[in-house]
C-alpha cells in the first residue's frame, strides 16, 4: 500500500536526526555517541538492536504527526526518542519548516484524549504502512488494556494475601484461611508471569 504522502515521508526518513557527543558508560564497550541511535541506547539503556528500531520507528511517528495533524500518542519508547529531539529546539523547528507543517507537542489531554490520541496513531499506521507497529515497540490499545488488567490481578492478589494472613493471625483461624490464600496465591503467580510489572506503553503527550 503506498504512502499518502511520499515525498513527505522520504524527507524524515532521510533527514540526520541530532544528537551530543556525550559518553556511554553502560555500553559494552563503553563508548561516546556518535548517533541518535547511539543517544537512545544511552538514555534508555537498550540494546544497540532496540535503539536503531525505536529510532526508525519515532521517524515513522514524526511522519504520522505531520500527515494527521491531530495528536497522536506513541508509546513509551517512542516517546523517549521524541523528548530527546525535542531538546534540540533549532532542529525540530527546522524539520516543522522542511515539511510545511507544524508537528506539535501536546501535553495537556486528559486520559481520554490520550487514549484515542493511542488508537489513532495505531489505526493510521496501518494504514500507511500497511501493517501494525512492532508490538514490542508499539503495542495496541487492547495489548496494554490486558497487561493493565493482569497486573491489577497481580497487585489485587498479593494485597488479599497480606490481609487473609494478617486476618488469620489475628483470629487463629489459620485452616479456614489456608485454602483462601492458596487460590489467591496461584492468581497472584500466573497473572505476574502474564502480566508482569506495570505496563508503561503509553506516554502522556500527543
Amino acid at each position: 500500500m503506498p504512502l499518502s504522502e511520499p515525498k513527505l515521508w522520504a524527507v524524515i526518513r532521510d533527514r540526520p536526526l541530532p544528537f551530543r557527543r556525550v559518553p556511554d558508560v553502560r555500553a559494552d564497550p563503553p563508548r561516546v555517541c556518535a548517533s541518535f541511535a547511539d543517544c537512545v541506547r544511552r538514555q534508555g539503556d537498550w540494546t544497540d538492536e532496540a535503539a536503531s528500531r525505536i529510532t526508525a520507528i519515532y521517524r515513522q511517528f514524526l511522519y504520522l504527526k505531520a500527515v494527521s495533524g491531530q495528536p497522536i500518542t506513541p508509546s513509551t519508547c517512542i516517546d523517549t526518542a521524541w523528548h530527546m529531539h525535542l531538546e534540540f529546539k533549532e532542529d525540530y523547528a527546522a524539520l516543522c519548516r522542511e515539511v510545511g507543517r507544524d508537528i506539535p507537542h501536546l501535553v495537556d489531554l486528559s486520559y481520554v484524549e490520550l487514549q484515542r490520541a493511542y488508537n489513532r496513531g495505531h489505526m493510521l499506521y496501518s494504514a500507511e504502512f500497511g501493517a501494525p507497529p512492532a508490538r514490542d515497540l508499539w503495542p495496541s490499545g487492547q495489548d496494554q488494556t490486558n497487561a493493565e488488567w493482569l497486573w491489577l490481578m497481580q497487585m489485587g492478589g498479593g494485597l488479599a494475601i497480606v490481609l487473609f494472613t494478617f486476618a488469620g493471625v489475628l483470629t487463629g483461624a489459620w485452616l479456614m484461611a489456608v485454602p483462601v490464600l492458596a487460590v489467591l496465591a496461584v492468581i497472584k503467580h500466573f497473572a505476574g508471569k502474564w502480566g508482569g510489572n506495570r505496563p508503561e506503553q503509553m506516554s502522556r503527550c500527543g
